[in-house]
């Protein structure tokens, strides 16, 4: 009786690296059918679309774009700071926001010349796309409409929406990408780790309201907090919100 026993297990036991190796086999023809789908699907283009495709991956395309997105940033960050102070934007620096605007038009317009259907397979292309859309409406209706409320938003909006396309460096620079990675699966410790924050500073802040609060209006009586010309110490504790706001703002 123990010898089949055995003879079954050492079956199994050789059939699982088997399997394994044909698991592996399998996904290799998978992948090797789909490239030379792709070779296939690729031979049948223009030769101006295979140019456009070699041209948007390129390593040197995607460095010229990073370079145009921190320049962008740049622009921003200046025009910014002159509509805070009240000055108006120069208009050199409209003309260069427009000529950024037109090669973020130029950049999205390969692409989908280039992947046509399999543009829209990508999120990172959609949000590009979206972006330049939303700019350029933007930038159309400053232009026709007269200079109210409505259009100063609108273009506040479109300012931060080119912002957004600064995480499309993180698919460019590695490390860059292994620290967002890092940061996206740190996010729920980091979740759980402000709960129970949370939950320590409420349970604290209840024990400061229960006991702190009265002694706290004692000193209040005697004139305590008059002589020190503190105008929040005698509420500092006065309610659980007060509380956690207090040791928020002495602690946290």
């Amino acid at each position: 009786m123990l010898a089949p026993t055995g003879s079954l297990a050492a079956g199994s036991a050789s059939s699982m690296p088997a399997a394994q190796h044909m698991s592996a086999q399998q996904q290799f023809e998978s992948i090797r059918a789909d490239v030379e789908a792709e070779k296939a699907e690729r031979a049948a283009w223009s030769r101006a679309r295979v140019a456009a495709w070699f041209c948007v991956n390129s390593s040197a395309f995607s460095i010229s774009m990073s370079v145009l997105i921190v320049v962008n940033m740049a622009f921003v960050i200046m025009e910014v700071n002159w509509n805070a102070s009240g000055f108006e934007t120069p208009l050199w620096v409209t003309c260069i926001n427009f000529g950024i605007l037109f090669m973020y038009f130029c950049e999205v317009s390969l692409k989908v010349f280039a992947y046509r259907r399999k543009f829209c397979h990508d999120i990172l292309r959609m949000i590009d796309l979206f972006v330049v859309s939303v700019d350029i409406i933007v930038t159309l209706i400053i232009l026709v409409m007269p200079v109210t409320l409505l259009p100063l938003v609108l273009a506040r909006i479109a300012r931060m929406l080119k912002v957004t396309r600064a995480l499309r460096m993180m698919s460019i620079f590695p490390e860059l990408s292994v620290l967002m990675k890092g940061m996206f699966l740190a996010l729920k410790t980091i979740f759980w780790g402000v709960l129970l924050l949370a939950v320590l500073l409420c349970f604290w802040s209840i024990f400061a309201t229960l006991f702190v609060h009265p002694i706290v209006q004692d000193l209040e009586r005697q004139g305590f907090w008059e002589s020190l010309d503190c105008e929040r110490c005698p509420r500092a504790f006065s309610s659980v919100e007060m509380s956690m706001l207090t040791f928020c703002q002495q602690l946290v």
